[in-house]
């Protein structure tokens, strides 16, 4: 399902709730570049087996929700620019995601500029190896909660700028 809409700059909604996706192993870029997209529903989604979601969202600008609770994270190992340009998005619910895996997280909230609030005290990075620029101009942000982020085996871990 890797670039499956990517690019598809016109697409104002997505409905695909009722996809098979239980043996999908790769969405990177699946929404990429969706500028127009207010809605995608991905609310049943089978995430399970999924191991990269590198830029699936990556410039989503006029999103300005996801439910994401349905996703099923503990085998993704890239979540690099996940979430990198959705400048709408004033909040995300990531209280399920397992992050056990993850090796690179590098830049995944970049320039989410409505960004006010993000709890990420629920993941698990202690294998995570790049966290560079992962809250690259988050210029709205208030709060963010990273009381159990465990940095030890981080090896990029540069810019913070908000």
């Amino acid at each position: 399902m890797a670039l499956m809409f990517s690019l598809c700059t016109s697409l104002t909604s997505i409905e695909i709730s009722n996809f098979n996706t239980q043996n999908v192993l790769d969405m990177h870029s699946m929404f990429s570049d969706c500028y127009k997209a207010t809605s995608i529903n991905i609310s049943n989604f089978d995430t399970t087996k999924v191991t990269n979601m590198k830029t699936m969202f990556l410039s989503c600008n006029s999103l300005k929700s996801i439910d994401l609770s349905g996703f099923d994270t503990r085998n993704v190992e890239n979540m690099d620019r996940m979430f990198s340009l959705c400048t709408k998005i004033t909040s995300f619910d990531l209280s399920k995601f397992n992050t056990q895996k993850v090796l690179t997280m590098s830049a995944m909230f970049y320039e989410c500029t409505s960004l006010h609030s993000l709890n990420l005290s629920n993941f698990d990075t202690l294998n995570v190896k790049d966290m560079s620029y992962l809250f690259y101009y988050c210029s709205n942000i208030t709060f963010i909660n990273l009381t159990n982020l465990n940095t030890k085996n981080v090896d990029k871990f540069n810019e913070v700028k908000f």
